[in-house]
Order: structure tokens, then C-alpha cells, then sequence
């Protein structure tokens, strides 16, 4: 579950390193349904655990983190 996969962030980072990408791509695809639903663990502190380079991207707000712009 989304809880239980949060928790990640709560231990050393070298228990993720080998999973990094799994972990970046489930946040990515999490973050904008995250916003909108607010489960409990998504808090201001739990976002700030999560690596920037994990985060969607905020200039585009994509939960892919894509650069595409509308035609």
C-alpha cells in the first residue's frame, strides 16, 4: 500500500539505493493524486524527506516530470 511504501523515506537511504528508481517512479506517478486526495502521511514533512530529484517537476507540474508544453 501507498502507507506502507511512505515509510520508505523513514529509513537509511541505503536500504533504498538499490530500489531508487522503483521509489522515484511510484512518487512521480503518486504526487498529483496525493494533492488531491491528502492521505494522512502525505504531510509537509514526509514531502520534504522525499529527494528533489524524486519530486515531480514544479515548473511543469506533470507527474511524469516531462518538459512536453501543449500544442
Amino acid at each position: 500500500t501507498d502507507v506502507m511504501k511512505a515509510e520508505i523515506f523513514a529509513s537509511n537511504k541505503g536500504y533504498r539505493k538499490p530500489i531508487d528508481d522503483k521509489v522515484a517512479t511510484w512518487v512521480r506517478e503518486g504526487w498529483a493524486t496525493w494533492e488531491e486526495e491528502k492521505p494522512e502521511w502525505f504531510t509537509d514533512r514526509w514531502k520534504a524527506s522525499v529527494p528533489e530529484d524524486m519530486k515531480p517537476t514544479k515548473k511543469t507540474g506533470d507527474v511524469d516530470g516531462g518538459d512536453e508544453t501543449a500544442a
